[in-house]
Protein backbone atom coordinates (compact mmCIF):
# COMPACT_ATOMS: atom_id res chain seq x y z
CA UNK A 1 0.00 0.00 0.00
CA UNK A 2 2.88 2.25 0.96
CA UNK A 3 4.05 2.49 -2.94
CA UNK A 4 0.65 3.61 -3.78
CA UNK A 5 0.69 6.44 -1.86
CA UNK A 6 3.88 8.01 -2.83
CA UNK A 7 3.34 8.16 -6.46
CA UNK A 8 -0.57 9.34 -5.32
CA UNK A 9 1.02 12.08 -3.18
CA UNK A 10 3.17 13.37 -6.06
CA UNK A 11 0.53 12.81 -8.73
CA UNK A 12 -1.81 15.37 -6.50
CA UNK A 13 0.69 17.72 -5.43
CA UNK A 14 1.68 17.99 -9.69
CA UNK A 15 -2.05 18.42 -10.65
CA UNK A 16 -2.46 21.25 -7.75
CA UNK A 17 0.17 22.93 -8.67
CA UNK A 18 -0.39 23.08 -12.63
CA UNK A 19 -4.35 23.91 -12.04
CA UNK A 20 -3.72 26.20 -10.07
CA UNK A 21 -0.81 28.45 -11.01
CA UNK A 22 -0.74 27.01 -14.23
CA UNK A 23 -4.18 28.43 -15.10
CA UNK A 24 -3.40 31.58 -12.73
CA UNK A 25 -5.84 31.02 -9.98
CA UNK A 26 -3.37 32.66 -7.83
CA UNK A 27 -2.52 36.29 -8.00
CA UNK A 28 1.26 38.00 -8.32
CA UNK A 29 1.70 38.23 -4.48
CA UNK A 30 0.87 34.46 -4.67
CA UNK A 31 -1.89 33.87 -2.56
CA UNK A 32 -5.05 32.21 -4.15
CA UNK A 33 -7.66 34.97 -4.51
CA UNK A 34 -10.72 32.83 -5.36
CA UNK A 35 -10.89 30.37 -1.67
CA UNK A 36 -13.78 28.65 -3.59
CA UNK A 37 -12.14 26.86 -6.51
CA UNK A 38 -9.22 26.20 -4.50
CA UNK A 39 -11.58 24.52 -2.05
CA UNK A 40 -12.67 22.53 -5.16
CA UNK A 41 -9.37 21.78 -6.85
CA UNK A 42 -8.29 20.30 -3.07
CA UNK A 43 -11.50 18.21 -3.04
CA UNK A 44 -10.44 17.16 -6.44
CA UNK A 45 -7.33 15.86 -5.74
CA UNK A 46 -8.37 14.43 -2.48
CA UNK A 47 -11.02 11.75 -4.93
CA UNK A 48 -8.03 11.24 -6.90
CA UNK A 49 -5.97 10.39 -4.68
CA UNK A 50 -8.25 8.14 -2.82
CA UNK A 51 -9.22 6.46 -5.89
CA UNK A 52 -5.77 5.59 -6.90
CA UNK A 53 -5.03 4.31 -3.45
CA UNK A 54 -8.18 2.34 -2.78
CA UNK A 55 -9.62 1.45 -5.93
CA UNK A 56 -9.06 -2.07 -6.18
CA UNK A 57 -11.37 -2.09 -3.02
CA UNK A 58 -14.22 -1.22 -3.94
CA UNK A 59 -15.69 0.20 -7.55
CA UNK A 60 -15.36 3.86 -7.55
CA UNK A 61 -16.48 4.54 -11.02
CA UNK A 62 -20.16 4.83 -11.43
CA UNK A 63 -20.02 7.49 -8.03
CA UNK A 64 -16.88 9.66 -9.60
CA UNK A 65 -18.57 9.60 -12.95
CA UNK A 66 -21.83 10.84 -11.65
CA UNK A 67 -20.67 12.84 -9.06
CA UNK A 68 -17.82 14.07 -12.08
CA UNK A 69 -20.63 14.66 -14.54
CA UNK A 70 -22.64 16.70 -12.08
CA UNK A 71 -19.63 19.12 -10.54
CA UNK A 72 -18.66 20.03 -14.44
CA UNK A 73 -22.37 21.16 -15.27
CA UNK A 74 -22.57 22.70 -11.89
CA UNK A 75 -19.11 24.55 -12.65
CA UNK A 76 -19.60 25.18 -16.31
CA UNK A 77 -22.91 26.80 -15.69
CA UNK A 78 -21.51 28.97 -12.69
CA UNK A 79 -18.75 30.01 -15.14
CA UNK A 80 -21.04 30.80 -17.97
CA UNK A 81 -23.22 32.96 -15.47
CA UNK A 82 -19.75 34.71 -14.65
CA UNK A 83 -18.42 35.54 -17.66
CA UNK A 84 -21.16 38.07 -19.14
CA UNK A 85 -20.34 40.11 -15.49
CA UNK A 86 -16.61 39.64 -15.26
CA UNK A 87 -16.64 41.37 -18.98
CA UNK A 88 -18.77 44.11 -17.87
CA UNK A 89 -16.58 44.75 -14.69
CA UNK A 90 -13.29 44.56 -16.84
CA UNK A 91 -14.79 46.82 -19.29
CA UNK A 92 -15.84 49.28 -16.87
CA UNK A 93 -12.64 48.91 -14.89
CA UNK A 94 -10.43 49.46 -18.50
CA UNK A 95 -12.19 50.91 -21.14
CA UNK A 96 -10.56 51.07 -23.86
CA UNK A 97 -7.69 48.88 -23.13
CA UNK A 98 -9.82 46.30 -22.65
CA UNK A 99 -11.86 46.76 -25.82
CA UNK A 100 -8.19 46.48 -27.51
CA UNK A 101 -7.76 43.40 -25.56
CA UNK A 102 -10.81 41.72 -27.06
CA UNK A 103 -9.71 43.25 -30.38
CA UNK A 104 -6.46 41.27 -30.36
CA UNK A 105 -7.92 38.02 -28.83
CA UNK A 106 -10.13 35.32 -29.24
CA UNK A 107 -13.27 35.96 -26.55
CA UNK A 108 -14.34 32.50 -27.20
CA UNK A 109 -13.94 29.50 -24.70
CA UNK A 110 -15.02 27.00 -27.70
CA UNK A 111 -13.99 28.47 -30.96
CA UNK A 112 -16.85 29.33 -33.45
CA UNK A 113 -18.77 28.46 -30.93
CA UNK A 114 -18.89 30.75 -27.75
Amino acid sequence: MFRKVIPAIIFGVVYAALILFGWGFGDIAGFFSYPARTIMFAVTISVNTLTMLFKDKFNVDLFLSIAGLVLAVLMSALMLLRIPKEEKMLHKEFGEKWEEYCKRTAKKLIPCVY
